[in-house]
This record gives C-alpha cells, sequence and structure tokens, in this order.
C-alpha cells in the first residue's frame, strides 16, 4: 500500500515511518506497547510475528480485545524472562 494510502487510512503518521524500518515478517516486542496501535500496524503491513509488553491494565486490555498478544509487565524487571536473540 502507498504511503499515502496508509496515512488516509487514519494511522499515525510517525508509526507509519517506523514501520517501514521493520523487515517483513520479522519477529517483534513493542515494549511499551500502549493501546497496541503500533503492534496492529506492523501485523496489518509489514506481516509481522508481534508481541508487546505494557505496564498498565488498561493499556493490556485494549491490546487483547484488538487480539493482539500483549502481556502485563515492567519492562526495568521483566524482559529478563524472554531469552536471547528471540526477537528481530
Amino acid at each position: 500500500m502507498a504511503d499515502a494510502a496508509r496515512a488516509s487510512s487514519g494511522a499515525r503518521v510517525d508509526l507509519i515511518l517506523v514501520s517501514e524500518m521493520v523487515d517483513r515478517g520479522a519477529k517483534v516486542l513493542d515494549v511499551g506497547c500502549g493501546d497496541g496501535e503500533l503492534l496492529r500496524l506492523l501485523a496489518d503491513m509489514r506481516d509481522v510475528d508481534g508481541r508487546g509488553i505494557e505496564i498498565s491494565r488498561e493499556g493490556v486490555n485494549e491490546c487483547v480485545a484488538k487480539g493482539l498478544a500483549v502481556i502485563q509487565g515492567d519492562a526495568d524487571t521483566d524482559l529478563a524472562d524472554y531469552p536471547d536473540d528471540a526477537f528481530d
């Protein structure tokens, strides 16, 4: 999809720019994923295998409601639970 078409779809321009830096099919961990807007865009536009970690319960709930694989956790302590090289 062309950049202009993506921008007109309502996605934030900054997230579109970030998504264009990610290789198609990459394994991505979105730390502090908030409402999951970037994860959703990456899944839709770049076909990534995306996961998220978010500290706020509200953010996690929004992500899960969108069908995204997100857990509640604190990046300062919980990233150690992920194996090295698990994500691109």
